[in-house]
Parts: structure tokens; sequence; C-alpha cells
């Protein structure tokens, strides 16, 4: 799970940047960006991939790396924070069943992207 999470967040700030222009995403981009991490993020919480120690890091990083493309950082704040909400809101709207069912489909897209490496 965590090889997956990195990995789709890399590729999507390769992808912000590559499509960049002057170094600056643009709104669309930074939204989406964002609504990637914060849900991805969430969701491996909630799953309990990570140790909240990982989590913190991750956050962390996903930040650090989005405010070097250029995303002010109380734009980034506001829209982690809302999509984070949403993904916990949504997570925890669901029965134990479909949690169960969400989890185990990140851990098997996890394993399947650690075999491709």
């Amino acid at each position: 799970m965590k090889k997956l999470l990195a990995s789709t967040l890399a590729l999507a700030i390769a992808l912000g940047a590559g499509v960049a222009h002057a170094g600056q995403l643009e709104p669309e981009q930074e939204e989406g960006l964002i609504k990637m991490a914060a849900q991805l993020t969430e969701v491996a919480e909630i799953c309990q991939h990570y140790s909240p120690a990982e989590i913190t890091r991750m956050r962390a990083e996903q930040r650090k790396e989005t405010l070097a493309l250029g995303v002010p950082a109380a734009r980034y704040d506001s829209l982690y924070a809302a999509n984070a909400a949403e993904a916990r809101k949504r997570m925890n709207g669901i029965s134990p069943a479909q949690r169960k069912s969400t989890c185990d489909q990140m851990k098997a897209m996890a394993a399947m992207g650690a075999r491709q490496r």
C-alpha cells in the first residue's frame, strides 16, 4: 500500500509538473492533485495500512511536494482539509462490510503494484 500511494502521488505530481505553465499548476490541476492526495491518505489511515507516524510523514511530504509546484499553502491546506473530511465522511458512512471491501481492494492494488516493480 505504501508503494502504491507513493507511486500514485509521485505520478500525479510529475504529471502536474509536466503540464504546468511557468512552474505553476492550473487551478483544476491543483484541486485534482490535492483531492487525490487527501482521499488516498485518509482511506489508508482508516484502513490502518500505515502507522500514525507514517501517515503524518506522508501528509507532510505531500504538502511539501505540492507547495514546491507553486500551490499557495493556504489553498493547499483548505483543499486538503475539505477533501480529507469528505473522504472520512464517505468511509464512515458505509457499512463495515463495504469498508472492509474498500480496504481489501486498496491492499490488492498495492500488492499488484509491488509485483510490477
